[in-house]
């Protein structure tokens, strides 16, 4: 003899609603999570759900630890050949829509990373400005060259600064060796670091300088032959 069904509380109504709408498996998990703007938390939809199924309104199954949940078949209407070939038909066009959904949104990101790289038009502006004090502080130079105010050195000057280079640091060779020809026979017997001996007796090095006159001069040169 069966009796008149059990009042449900809102969870459980909350929860049964949401079962029968889905029609597929939840976890407590899952459906607190669907539910929680609701009101309703993990704890009352753990009980809710067991309530459902204790009453043989869902059906519950177990798997090891996992309760999983889902709605009663029996009173659902079978779907007819036509029907289910709709739905099949209609699940294929969803997809190939999400599947050109998730192409346009990957060209969206990616056209929000080149405009989120490209300077802003505050920055364009910024660097215009800039640009633009350059090649006026040049157009100054480039007009004091033309009006003739500032002496232009002719190619044999150059040279002949070139020349003079050279035969001074010829010149400074031939007496770093004879410095130490000199400084190895003197020093034969003595202790001690050489640096540190220099330092001591008011010996100057200089082959750091020399080092930075003669890349300087091999680079001017290089610049003025491809020019």
């Amino acid at each position: 003899m069966g009796g008149a069904k059990q009042r449900l509380s809102s969870a459980e109504e909350q929860c049964l609603n949401l079962l029968l709408d889905q029609n597929r498996p939840f976890n407590v998990q899952n459906v607190a999570d669907l539910l929680a703007t609701r009101g309703v938390k993990k704890s009352q939809a753990d009980k809710a759900l067991a309530s459902l199924a204790g009453q043989g309104q869902i059906v519950c199954k177990e798997f090891g630890k996992t309760k999983i949940y889902f709605a009663t078949q029996e009173d659902r209407a079978t779907l007819s050949d036509e029907e289910l070939k709709e739905k099949v038909s209609r699940i294929e066009g969803l997809k190939k829509d999400v599947a050109g959904m998730a192409e346009a949104v990957g060209a969206l990101q990616q056209e929000y990373k080149r405009l989120k790289s490209s300077k802003t038009l505050d920055e364009m502006k910024e660097e215009y400005s800039a640009l633009q004090r350059e090649a006026e502080e040049l157009d100054g130079k480039l007009a004091v060259l033309r009006n003739g105010e500032v002496k232009q050195i002719s190619p044999a000057e150059i040279k002949e600064v070139e020349k003079s280079i050279d035969s001074c640091l010829s010149a400074w060779k031939s007496r770093k060796r004879s410095f130490k020809n000199v400084w190895d026979t003197v020093s034969e017997n003595l202790n001690g670091n050489q640096k540190d001996l220099f330092e001591s007796i008011g010996i100057e090095e200089d082959e750091e300088d020399v080092a930075v006159l003669e890349k300087t001069v091999k680079a001017f040169s290089k610049k003025r032959t491809r020019a």
